[in-house]
């Protein structure tokens, strides 16, 4: 079996002799965990590496249990404590420090009196996967307003109310977005007061490539902050690295205990215990890597665009799907590798100074327009790329394979690297994999005669995403898991592209990997 190795953020990297003494330390990102709620994390997800046999140090805010059958570990966080702290532990004679966020949700209640009578009201939006019987809206004083409260996480999300028969934005909320069907989400922010204090981060230009400078933004006085200052995945000692400049903070980073390869430097200040951003620089040696060294995936500026929704460059491969049921949103829109092609001609990307591209997935698609299992049961063409049926094919309305590898070709003249989204996940139902090997795929249905539709964590390896996109079961065939890796490998190989975005890998097994 062919292994590759994918950087779960965006990109399958292909690893040369070149880079490989480039390639920095896999970094572990903050976690985020729930005051008094527990958690269970896999520790090959945190980190990777050849054996474990983790040591824990106690942490006086988390309670942790290392489940060592199946190398994972048990979080609980105190119920009383929110903020940022360190899980401590050694692996194989190596200390490694897990930076943690503990958050406690704001609680948000959703509102609404209905003019005409309705039997049942829910809300949904982004924070329950638009489920539309996901949070019952409850009238349970008799006042006749209708309500729901729901505990969120601080950000902006968009929400409708689903009474009987229709879905409404909120009539007594002025914010709303246009959703792309001719009809509007209300917008719900969520900012708690811990968020309003939490101090800011900022570099500001500085000539000596051995010296760090920032500036702390901070509605207290500096003397309440504490700044952290992680190299790696090693908790520094901030005293002995960081000067105070009065309104500026400076780094030496020939104080920092060193080695010869790229090392990333990450700062994160906290009021409270309550974290700001997180600042980073890469390093080696002493100094800052300059923007003429040799590039790092995980310094990219990448542009993501959906090849159908970008720019109709050549008119001449339209071709929407034909169907009474089926909404213009729906359908295709004319984008190809033409109108792309055109855009990295005119200088538009290099005017944005990016120097990645990821581009939605080029799999020739279905013709037909396919109803959606769950409610509302509306019809979909395939024009975003993820329903598949084939797999050395390109779909036609976006252009031939020529085009494809034209397309890669410039870009790369442009010093533009390319990422071509990655479909391992399912199929679509039209696919001859599907037609030809069903003992690759698992079932739509549970034992329980249920369908397995959209259950994303319940069952996260077995869900399939609607009832026409059968999802593989790696774990019962390897002939599945040959052909996939074999045709990830075709693809580099064909077109040129520097890698995949892969898609649904929460819902792909290791194995894969």
């Amino acid at each position: 079996m062919k292994y590759f190795v994918f950087l779960f953020y965006f990109a399958l990297i292909q690893c040369t002799p070149d880079n490989t003494s480039l390639k920095p330390e896999e970094i572990i990102s903050v976690l985020s965990l729930e005051s008094g709620i527990q958690d269970t994390v896999y520790l090959n997800e945190v980190f990777y590496a050849k054996k474990y046999s983790p040591v824990f140090s106690a942490n006086k805010n988390i309670s942790i249990e290392y489940l060592n059958q199946t190398n994972q570990v048990v979080l609980t966080p105190n119920e009383n404590f929110s903020g940022l702290t360190f899980i401590n532990f050694n692996n194989h004679d190596k200390n490694i420090v897990i930076p943690v966020k503990v958050k406690k949700k704001a609680k948000v209640v959703f509102q609404y009196k209905p003019i005409n009578p309705q039997k049942n009201i829910f809300v949904m939006g982004n924070f329950n996967n638009w489920n539309r019987r996901g949070d019952r809206m409850l009238d349970e004083d008799g006042d006749g307003v209708y309500e729901a409260t729901i505990y969120l996480d601080d950000g902006i999300y968009e929400y409708q109310f689903v009474l009987d028969n229709k879905e409404i934005f909120d009539p007594n909320n002025l914010e709303k977005v246009d959703n792309g069907f001719g009809y509007f989400n209300s917008i719900k922010r969520v900012v708690s007061e811990d968020r309003k204090k939490a101090p800011k981060l900022y570099w500001i230009p500085n000539d000596d490539n051995s010296i760090l400078k920032f500036v702390l933004n901070a509605a207290v006085s500096g003397r309440e902050i504490e700044i952290n200052i992680l190299l790696d995945n090693i908790l520094l000692e901030s005293a002995s690295v960081l000067e105070n400049l009065g309104q500026t903070y400076k780094i030496d980073l020939k104080k920092l205990p060193l080695e010869n390869k790229i090392q990333r430097i990450r700062l994160i200040a906290s009021y409270n215990n309550k974290p700001g951003n997180v600042l980073s620089a890469w390093i080696k040696n002493g100094r800052v890597l300059s923007a003429d060294e040799k590039a790092l995936w995980q310094d990219g500026i990448i542009y993501s665009l959906m090849i159908d929704r970008f720019k109709n460059g050549n008119p001449d491969n339209d071709n929407p799907v034909q169907h009474s049921e089926l909404a213009d949103q729906a359908n295709f829109n004319g984008g190809d590798f033409a109108g792309i092609i055109q855009c990295i001609n005119e200088g538009y990307f290099d005017s944005l100074g990016i120097n990645t591209l990821w581009i939605s997935p080029v799999n020739k698609t279905t013709n037909k327009a396919f109803r959606e299992w769950p409610e509302p049961h509306r019809f979909f063409s395939g024009y975003h790329g993820y329903w598949p049926i084939s797999s050395n094919e390109t779909e036609p309305r976006f252009g031939t394979m020529q085009e494809l590898k034209d397309l890669v070709a410039l870009a790369h003249k442009k010093k533009i690297k390319v990422l071509m989204d990655f479909i391992s996940n399912h199929v679509h139902e039209e696919h001859p994999y599907f037609q030809n090997h069903r003992d690759w795929f698992g079932s739509v249905n549970l034992d329980n005669g249920e369908k397995n539709i959209r259950r994303w964590d319940e069952y996260r390896l077995t869900t399939w995403f609607d009832t026409f996109l059968p999802s593989f079961d790696y774990l019962a065939s390897d002939e599945a898991l040959q052909t996939m890796t074999d045709n990830a490998v075709w693809w580099i190989n064909e077109t040129g592209v520097d890698g995949f975005r892969h898609d649904a890998t929460k819902h792909v097994p290791y194995e894969l990997w």
